[in-house]
C-alpha cells in the first residue's frame, strides 16, 4: 500500500489492523484476504520506503510512480483512492 499521510507509519499500520480485525469498518487488507486467500488471515508488513521532510510534491510524484509501477494485486481500491496517472516531467528554459 502507498500513501500519503501527515500522520506516522506506526499509527497507520495500528489503524489498519484494527481495521482488519473489525468487521464493522471498511479493511482493504480484510477484502484482501478474501479475494487472494480465501478468507484466511494473513500476516502483512508495512514498510517506509522513502520520507520527505518539508517536499509534498516529491512525496506526491513518487508516489505516483510507485503506485504506476506496482505488479500485483493494489491494496488500495478505487473507492478509497483514484489511481494517479503516469507523470512525466519536462523542463524548459524561459
Amino acid at each position: 500500500m502507498y500513501g500519503e499521510t501527515g500522520r506516522t507509519g506506526k499509527i497507520l499500520c495500528k489503524e489498519h489492523k484494527e481495521a482488519l480485525f473489525d468487521i464493522r469498518k471498511q479493511s482493504n487488507l480484510r477484502e484482501h484476504c478474501e479475494e487472494y486467500h480465501g478468507g484466511e488471515m494473513v500476516q502483512f508488513g508495512y514498510e517506509v520506503k522513502k520520507t520527505f521532510p518539508g517536499n509534498a510534491l516529491s512525496r506526491q510524484l513518487k508516489e505516483a510512480l510507485l503506485i504506476d509501477d506496482h505488479v500485483g494485486p493494489r491494496m488500495n481500491d478505487k473507492r478509497e483512492w483514484v489511481r494517479p496517472a503516469s507523470v512525466r516531467l519536462r523542463a524548459e528554459r524561459a
